[in-house]
Parts: C-alpha cells; sequence; structure tokens
C-alpha cells in the first residue's frame, strides 16, 4: 500500500523487497531517498516508517515536515508512477563491507541470530564471503519472530545456550530490521 502510494503520487519506485535498514540506507545514497516499514525491535504491531536521505536518517524536523505533507496534501486526479524491483542492494552492501573491513585470517566459527529479521539476507552470506564457519538460526522471514528482539541478556537466553552448546567462538544477534546488533 506504500508505494501505491507514492506511484499514485507520480513517484517512481524501486522496491528492495526484505532488507535491513542499512541496506536501504546504502541505496539511499543513490537514490537520495528510501522508506523503511519497520518497526525495529518493537512487536510488528508497531511497524512505521524510517525514512533516509543521502546524509542518513531523517531528523525530527524532516519527519514533521514529511508527516505536514501527509495531512496537508489531497489530490483530487491520480498520477502514476512506476515500480521496479531491485535485488542488487544486498550484494552492493556485502561488498562494501567486505572493502572495508576484509576477511578473516585465521577461521571463526559463528553462531548468529536473525531473529527471523531482515538481517538473515544479509549477515549470513556476509560472513561466509569474509570466511566464517556461520552457523545461522532464525533466519525465516515470515513475520513470526522466535523470541522478543530487544537484544537484551533475558530475551538472549537460548541464543546463548546455542553459542555454548555449538562450540562457536562468537554469538551475533540482530533485531528485527538488523540496524542493531549484539555479541
Amino acid at each position: 500500500e506504500f508505494i501505491s502510494g507514492f506511484t499514485a503520487a507520480g513517484k517512481n519506485t524501486v522496491n528492495l523487497n526484505i532488507v535491513p535498514t542499512p541496506t536501504a540506507g546504502l541505496a539511499a545514497q543513490e537514490y537520495g531517498t528510501a522508506v523503511v516499514i519497520t518497526a525495529s525491535h518493537n512487536p510488528p504491531d508497531y511497524n512505521g516508517f524510517k525514512f533516509w536521505s543521502r546524509q542518513g536518517a531523517y531528523s525530527p524536523s524532516e519527519e514533521q515536515e514529511i508527516e505536514k505533507a501527509y495531512y496537508s496534501h489531497h489530490s483530487s486526479q491520480p498520477l502514476s508512477g512506476t515500480v521496479t524491483e531491485s535485488n542488487e542492494y544486498v550484494q552492493k552492501h556485502i561488498n562494501l563491507i567486505l572493502n572495508q573491513v576484509g576477511v578473516v585470517e585465521n577461521p571463526v566459527h559463528v553462531l548468529l541470530d536473525c531473529a527471523g529479521g531482515s538481517g538473515s539476507v544479509v549477515t549470513p552470506k556476509l560472513l561466509e564471503q569474509m570466511g566464517c564457519e556461520v552457523t545461522a538460526v532464525n533466519t525465516n522471514l515470515d513475520g513470526i519472530f522466535p523470541h522478543p528482539l530487544e537484544p537484551t541478556a533475558e530475551n538472549l537466553k537460548e541464543t546463548a545456550a546455542l553459542v555454548k552448546s555449538s562450540g562457536a567462538d562468537i554469538g551475533l544477534v540482530h533485531d528485527g530490521d538488523a540496524d542493531r546488533t549484539a555479541a
């Protein structure tokens, strides 16, 4: 519905599908704007919009301008924008990180808990391309989260136990939109 609203306003839209918030931020650098529909670490019924410009996440005053435009603009004649799909930003994001960080020199076994969120589409691939041995859990993208998404010690007891039982060197856990990671 969000994309339909943009195209009805005559805006051309590129749909990145499910990607982490930082991946959408990377796309904003090229397109000028990105919008993420996310609840972040909150329950899914708290979804909202996170707007990005080339400079980063919108400031509170920029968000107020969006709200003001939303509540004041009424068009009687729908326009027509286009929608294209793009799956290239996952690998662009991975390549950017690999170019800045490189690969591991010694093998590292990582237990990765994607919490059923958007990190599932980037982080397992990134870690594998970095040369890590990856045990990824909770990579489902069905909107059902296996545990609360706030990465607190209480919410991550099961993941911590998995790190120990798997023999992993480190455990990493994302929140829902993968803009935060706990180790």
